[in-house]
């Protein structure tokens, strides 16, 4: 830095040596962007958090009103595997429309922010392909706990006070 400094008041004396470096520029003015990304990203897993608990207690809601075709499903030779199969499917498929609903809007909303920037990159549908399996793993990991509880019980327990 030293040398530089010379060599600028050797060839431009009349001005101030003024430098800065561009890893410093560039990171500053990126600097709202790295904030949004983190407080979007805490919100994020704070609504995927408060997601999880509703669907786990829809699950408990709807294993505890199916206790009777639970009862009825095992009597009559089901296995766990089926049951939970029977529960978590009807789950997959609302968390599978869900997803094909918000995939156009999160598209539009994402282009349209990433069209603010001089270097992009272009959406492709394996983002959104990844974003719904997990999705589903999430779901199917809430999911599975009442399925399986509710499988596993035994079929005169449901059908006792029927």
């Amino acid at each position: 830095m030293a040398f530089l400094e010379q060599t600028w008041k050797t060839f431009i004396p009349h001005l101030p040596f003024d430098f800065y470096f561009v890893d410093k520029r560039v990171r500053g003015s990126y600097q709202s962007e790295i904030h949004l990304t983190r407080t979007v990203g805490i919100f994020a897993l704070l609504a995927v958090f408060v997601a999880s608990l509703g669907l786990y207690e829809l699950a408990a809601f709807t294993t505890e009103q199916r206790t009777k075709e639970i009862g009825v499903r095992r009597s009559l030779g089901a296995s766990v595997l089926s049951i939970v199969g029977m529960l978590s499917r009807e789950f997959l498929t609302l968390v599978a429309i869900a997803n094909l609903l918000a995939w156009p809007l999160t598209y539009w909303v994402m282009n349209a922010w990433l069209r603010e920037f001089p270097y992009r990159v272009d959406l492709g549908i394996g983002v959104f392909i990844l974003s719904g399996l997990f999705a589903c793993v999430i779901a199917l990991g809430t999911v599975s706990y009442h399925a399986s509880k509710a499988a596993r019980t035994n079929p005169v327990d449901g059908l006792r006070y029927e």
